[in-house]
């Protein structure tokens, strides 16, 4: 059944008071996987140009993809919809050849706050699993807005469709709500929006026993 405005609203609420709880207890479960880093890096590198603009879309507190990103050479701006997720990651990235921090963006992904065609590539790993399922099809659709043409996106969706939620996440004292479609759906979605996915892969997850699948994706 697809979630009403009311429960949208809800499991939005819930999500990010959950990471603003858990962030760093999350950072300190979640240690960098040696497959995910190869798919950010493989995602870097079908990027044309030098010093790609990336987005972070659900940074937490940068290790997976932003500081990885920025390592190789992108151009990163990291974005979540919890506050202490990107005060944590304040911390912990580092600076650009500049001297700058990265740019760190509140925001929420079915409303993205950038203008379109902005991006080289989008980054999203386990983020969109967190966003009520009636609503996917819309930050899809965002991913597509802020792409530029020929632009890549890498995407960690659910291997089959499920909602639920654990009411004491990592054992941390805070609820948690993940809600996401079956990986064909979102390869025909991703279609429909104006991506071709290009590569897949499964990588099981260090936090459960679940394996996800990783989409990589080119914009039309």
């Amino acid at each position: 059944m697809d979630s009403t405005p009311d429960d949208a609203t809800a499991q939005r609420r819930r999500v990010r008071e959950g990471y603003d709880e858990l962030a760093r207890t999350y950072a300190a479960e979640r240690e960098q996987d040696s497959e995910e880093l190869a798919l950010v890096e493989e995602l870097y590198a079908r990027i044309d140009g030098t010093r790609p603009r990336v987005v972070d879309a659900g940074c937490g507190d940068g290790g997976a993809a932003s500081q990885p990103l920025l390592d190789l050479g992108a151009a990163v701006v990291g974005l979540d919809v919890s506050r202490s997720q990107l005060e944590l990651a304040s911390e912990t990235v580092g600076r650009t050849v500049e001297g700058n921090a990265i740019p760190l963006v509140q925001g929420d992904l079915t409303s993205l706050p950038f203008e379109a065609d902005v991006f080289d590539g989008i980054c999203a790993l386990h983020s969109i699993i967190h966003v009520p399922k009636a609503e996917h099809e819309t930050v899809l659709e965002e991913f597509a807005r802020v792409t530029a043409a020929g632009g890549w996106l890498l995407l960690t969706v659910g291997t089959g469709a499920w909602e639920g939620e654990n009411p004491d996440w990592l054992d941390g004292g805070a609820a948690m709500r993940w809600s996401f479609h079956d990986a064909a759906w979102t390869r025909e979605t991703l279609d429909d929006v104006g991506f071709t996915v290009a590569d897949a892969w499964t990588i099981g997850d260090e936090l459960g026993s679940e394996e996800w699948r990783y989409l990589l994706a080119q914009r039309a």
